[in-house]
């Protein structure tokens, strides 16, 4: 049994973020605010990544506003 105390490095963990991407992508994620599209962030994915690895190990990671879709 493991005992976890932080689980921060958890999330900017390179394996967790991939992983992450193709979940939306198979389960047909949208743009957000920042309108980029599935696609559009595969094309780039590595750099993509890695951009969103370092933000996060650095905690400059900003969020943009979520957006509101209303049913």
């Amino acid at each position: 049994m493991h005992k976890w105390y932080s689980l921060y490095d958890k999330v900017y963990d390179k394996t967790n973020l991939v992983r992450s991407f193709y979940k939306v992508k198979q389960n047909n994620g949208v743009s957000g605010t920042d309108r980029q599209s599935i696609a559009n962030f595969s094309d780039n994915l590595s750099a993509e990544l890695y951009c969103l690895e370092k933000e996060l190990r650095e905690k400059n990671y900003r969020p943009q506003a979520v957006k509101r879709v209303y049913i």
